[in-house]
C-alpha cells in the first residue's frame, strides 16, 4: 500500500524534515509509525 502526504506551512527546516522522511520512506505503516513514535524531531 502506498500513502502520501502533504504539509504546507510547517515551520521546520527542510534539512529537519528530509532527514526524518528518509528515515521512514519504504518502511510499512505499522513500522515507519514506530520509529516517528520515538524520534525527537
Amino acid at each position: 500500500m502506498q500513502a502520501r502526504a502533504m504539509a504546507k506551512y510547517i515551520r521546520v527546516s527542510p534539512f529537519k524534515a528530509r532527514q526524518v522522511v528518509d528515515l521512514i520512506r519504504g518502511k510499512e505503516v505499522r513500522e515507519a509509525r514506530a520509529i516517528l513514535r520515538y524520534t525527537n524531531k
